[in-house]
């Protein structure tokens, strides 16, 4: 996240109307265990995008036992009426999905 103080070395996928300096939109992707420095990050894109940045999605992977892939994905609106920019948060999916272990 250039300029702000990510807690994460790789970001992932901003994408940006013609001519804009922020993104409108912010996909954060990543682990379970990354979880508390995703919020983190999506708090910075909503504060200091100062409502040009409208949605955040996260991305939350987990693997359980069996070789399972389980996830949610969460969707945080900008919330221009909240005195910190406040985010309206909607779970979007919590699924599970089996996955070939590797031998």
């Amino acid at each position: 996240m250039k300029g702000y103080p990510s807690k994460r070395e790789i970001q992932d996928v901003c994408l940006y109307p013609n001519g804009a300096k922020r993104p409108s939109l912010v996909i954060v992707s990543g682990a379970k265990h990354d979880e508390p420095e995703m919020v983190h990050d999506m708090n910075l894109w909503m504060k200091k995008g100062k409502g040009r940045v409208r949605k955040v999605i996260l991305m939350i992977w987990i693997m359980l036992p069996g070789g399972i892939m389980g996830g949610r994905i969460e969707v945080y609106d900008y919330d221009p009426e909240h005195k910190n920019g406040a985010l309206a948060q909607e779970l979007v999916c919590n699924t599970h999905m089996r996955t070939r272990a590797k031998l």
